[in-house]
């Protein structure tokens, strides 16, 4: 699947592209609302792009990340420091799905992360462009399933609105 430029040549898939086809090709939810995800949850927010590879790294019964799990662990460390519970973003709707392997995955993400910013916006944008490419390459299915269930815990996530009482 290519996508046409403005000059009628033709342009390789993308991530954009997946998530383009994905919008329209899911059933969960309605079309606006998928868009609205996209366009909140995923465009330019590359960690959220990561989660779609997290959740296939993730398996149905590999146990939850919880920081109580570190003394868990096989080697914990004395001070307390562990790369695993400084991965998870706290707060975020997604957080409570990681496994110690995402969030082993997720650590090396904010190792080279780190590295791309200190040697600036070229190499910070070139990782996002190649962790889009690494999930675009992965199993279609599996990655509409990913986004499927994000898109089902982002919309559950969403504060209801209160009612006007005051």
């Amino acid at each position: 699947m290519f996508d046409r430029l403005a000059h009628g040549t033709l342009q390789p898939p993308n991530i954009h592209t997946v998530l383009d086809a994905w919008t329209h090709a899911s059933n969960i939810g309605a079309l606006p609302d998928r868009k609205t995800f996209v366009a909140d949850h995923l465009t330019n927010n590359i960690s959220n792009i990561l989660e779609v590879l997290l959740r296939m790294v993730r398996s149905d019964r590999a146990q939850a990340f919880t920081p109580a799990a570190v003394s868990q662990s096989a080697v914990h460390d004395q001070l307390g420091s562990n790369p695993l519970a400084e991965a998870m973003t706290l707060g975020s709707p997604l957080a409570k799905h990681q496994t110690h392997v995402s969030l082993a995955v997720l650590a090396m993400y904010k190792m080279l992360d780190d590295q791309a910013k200190k040697a600036g916006p070229e190499a910070t944008a070139l990782l996002a462009t190649q962790i889009g490419e690494l999930v675009r390459c992965l199993p279609q299915n599996q990655v509409y399933k990913s986004l499927d269930m994000m898109f089902k815990d982002v919309i559950h996530y969403k504060p209801k609105p209160k009612s006007g009482k005051a």
